[in-house]
C-alpha cells in the first residue's frame, strides 16, 4: 500500500514536472495571450520607389536637371537638380528568425513612434502604437494578415483611419507630417516568434537647395518658393496612394541670414506634395558680386517618395554669355537642347547647335532612326525656343530686320566696324581652331582672325548647313542658315533664314535674308531681350 501510494506520488510529481517544463517551453515560444502568439516589429526607413500621384495625368519620370543661367556678363549660375534615393541597406525579409533591427542602415530616429495595424479579409483586427527603442511586442492569433505600418519620423502619432482596409484613408495631411509607411501581407505561425520587419517609405517629397559660393565669395538668396504643390493629401491605407487635395500653390523655402565667403551654405529642408514635370524654383533677391536680381528654374521633374537637392554653383568667365554687335546682344553660341532634361542652353563658339524648324520649340530629332523627317508633334508647341534657355524670355529670335542692321553696323564705316580697312566689311571668315580643323564661320567686329585668347569674346556665327525636307544635312562648313522672325520681307509663314557664305581666311561679302519653308530646319542664334 505504501508502495503504492509512493508511486502515486511519483507519478503525479512526474505529471507536474512535465507540464512545468510545457508551461516553460511556452513561454519560450511565446504564446503571449491564450490562443495568441507574439510578433516581433523591427522598423527601419527606406526613400527608393516613387509613389502615384492620382490627380496628376503628368509623368513620375525622375532625371538629373542641369541647366546654366547667365547671371551677369561674368557670371554664370550652375543648377544640378537630383533626386538622392537612400536604399536601405536592410537585409530585413519575412522571416520566423530573430532579425536585428541594428542590421537597418536607415533605422527610424529613437523615441519616434509608429503604428502597425494587422487586417484579415480586409477588416481591422487590432492596432499598436510603438516607440523605437521601446517593447516591439504584437500579440496575433495565428493566420495571414495584411499588416501596415506608418510614422510621422518623430514623437508624435497619427490617427488610426476608419473603415475597411480597401476603403481607408489618412485624411488631409500636410505635406510636414512626413507620412512614411509600408504594406505587406505576412502569415503568423503558432509556436514560434515571428519577425514582422518593415521598411517604411516617405511618401510626401522634401526639397534642399545648397549654395556653393567658393569660385567668387560673398552671395546671398532672401528666400525661395517650389510651386506646385498641394496644400494637404489623402493617402490610402491599402496600398499607401497619394491624391493631393485642394488648389496647388507655392511653398516658401527659407535660407541662412547674412553673407557667406567661400563656404557652401543651405536651405531648410521642405517638405512638398507634388508630382510633376513642370516643378518651377523661383529665388527672390540672389546677390552675387554686386549683381542682386531674381532667379527663377522651371521645367523640374519631381515625384513623391523622394528628397532631393538642387546643387547652385558658380562659374565666372562667360556670365550673359553674349556679344555686343550692331544694335543687340548675340548669343555667344548656338541654341542646344537635351531631349534627356528638357533643357536648352548655348554650345560653346566652337560647336554647333540643334537644327529647329519654324514656329516650333523641340529641335529636329537627327539621331540614326528618327523619323522626325518635318515637324510633327515631336517638336513641340508653336513658340520662340530662345524664350525657354533659364531665366525664361531673357533671350529671343532675332528679327531680320536686325539681320539688316547688324550688316550694316558692320559693314564700311560702320559702327560695329573697327577697321583697319575703310572700305572693308568688319566680317572675317575663318576656323575657330588654329589648326584649320573643325568649325568654319564668321566673326563678326573684326578685320582679321581674332587671337586665340579673344575668340570667345567675338559674336561666331558657323556654317552648319540646314536640313530640307530630308535627313541630308547640306552646306556643311561652306554655308549657314539661321532662322529668324520675319519682320521686313512678307514672307507667308512669318520666319525668314539669315543665310551666310564665305572662304576660311577672307573677308565676308555673304550675308543676306531669305525665304524659309516650314520642312527645313536650321540652326539658332539668339539675341538678348531688352
Amino acid at each position: 500500500m505504501k508502495m503504492n501510494y509512493l508511486k502515486s506520488l511519483k507519478a503525479a510529481g512526474l505529471t507536474c514536472m512535465v507540464l512545468a517544463i510545457l508551461s516553460s517551453c511556452s513561454k519560450d515560444v511565446n504564446y503571449g495571450e491564450a490562443g495568441k502568439t507574439q510578433v516581433l516589429v523591427n522598423v527601419g526607413v527606406d526613400n527608393s520607389a516613387p509613389s502615384p500621384l492620382k490627380n496628376s495625368a503628368r509623368k513620375s519620370v525622375q532625371a538629373t536637371n542641369t541647366i546654366e543661367i547667365p547671371f551677369s556678363k561674368d557670371i554664370t549660375l550652375v543648377a544640378s537638380l537630383n533626386p538622392v534615393n537612400n536604399t536601405a541597406k536592410t537585409g530585413l525579409r519575412a522571416s520566423t528568425k530573430k532579425a536585428a533591427s541594428t542590421t537597418n542602415e536607415f533605422p527610424l530616429a529613437t523615441g519616434s513612434t509608429y503604428t502597425v495595424l494587422a487586417y484579415q479579409n480586409d477588416e481591422l483586427i487590432t492596432s499598436k502604437d510603438f516607440t523605437v527603442g521601446g517593447d516591439n511586442r504584437l500579440q496575433l492569433e495565428a493566420g495571414e494578415y495584411t499588416f501596415v505600418t506608418y510614422s510621422s519620423g518623430s514623437n508624435s502619432t497619427i490617427g488610426i483611419p476608419t473603415g475597411t482596409l480597401s476603403l481607408a484613408k489618412f485624411e488631409e495631411l500636410a505635406a510636414d507630417v512626413d507620412l512614411m509607411y509600408a504594406s505587406k501581407t505576412q502569415p503568423i505561425l503558432e509556436g514560434v516568434t515571428n519577425d514582422l520587419n518593415v521598411v517604411l517609405k516617405h511618401l510626401f517629397t522634401e526639397l534642399t537647395i545648397n549654395f556653393n559660393t567658393a569660385a567668387l565669395g560673398d552671395a546671398t538668396i532672401q528666400s525661395g518658393t517650389f510651386s506646385p504643390s498641394f496644400s494637404t493629401a489623402s493617402v490610402l491605407v491599402k496600398d499607401g496612394s497619394v491624391e493631393g487635395i485642394g488648389a496647388e500653390q507655392a511653398v516658401s523655402i527659407t535660407f541662412p541670414t547674412g553673407s557667406t565667403t567661400g563656404q557652401q551654405f543651405s536651405s531648410t529642408p521642405v517638405k512638398v506634395i507634388a508630382n510633376t514635370s513642370e516643378g518651377v524654383i523661383n529665388l527672390q533677391n540672389v546677390s552675387i558680386g554686386g549683381v542682386t536680381k531674381d532667379v527663377t528654374l522651371s521645367g523640374l521633374t519631381i515625384v513623391p517618395n523622394t528628397r532631393y537637392v538642387l546643387d547652385l554653383a558658380l562659374k565666372t568667365g562667360s556670365g550673359d554669355a553674349s556679344a555686343d554687335v550692331g544694335e543687340n546682344s548675340w548669343s555667344l553660341g548656338n541654341l542646344t537642347f537635351s531631349r534627356i532634361t528638357n533643357t536648352y542652353s548655348f554650345a560653346s563658339g566652337s560647336s554647333e547647335g540643334a537644327y529647329f524648324f519654324p514656329d516650333r520649340v523641340i529641335p529636329k530629332n537627327t539621331e540614326p532612326g528618327s523619323t522626325n523627317q518635318g515637324p510633327d508633334e515631336s517638336n513641340g508647341s508653336i513658340g520662340d525656343p530662345c524664350a525657354l534657355i533659364a531665366p525664361a524670355n531673357t533671350w529671343r529670335l532675332p528679327l531680320s530686320s536686325e539681320i539688316t542692321a547688324l550688316n550694316a553696323a558692320t559693314n564700311a564705316g560702320g559702327s560695329s566696324n573697327p577697321g583697319p580697312g575703310s572700305w572693308e566689311p568688319a566680317r572675317w571668315v575663318d576656323y575657330y581652331n588654329d589648326d584649320q580643323t573643325g568649325l568654319v564661320g564668321v566673326f563678326y567686329g573684326t578685320q582679321s582672325l581674332p587671337a586665340v585668347e579673344d575668340r570667345d569674346k567675338y559674336l561666331f556665327v558657323p556654317f552648319l548647313g540646314a536640313y530640307h525636307d530630308n535627313f541630308d544635312l547640306s552646306n556643311l562648313g561652306s554655308q549657314g542658315y539661321y532662322l529668324l522672325k520675319d519682320d521686313e520681307k512678307g514672307y507667308a509663314n512669318g520666319y525668314a533664314t539669315w543665310h551666310l557664305t564665305g572662304q576660311p581666311g577672307q573677308l565676308n561679302w555673304g550675308s543676306e535674308v531669305i525665304e524659309i519653308d516650314n520642312t527645313s530646319a536650321v540652326q539658332v542664334v539668339c539675341v538678348k531681350n531688352n
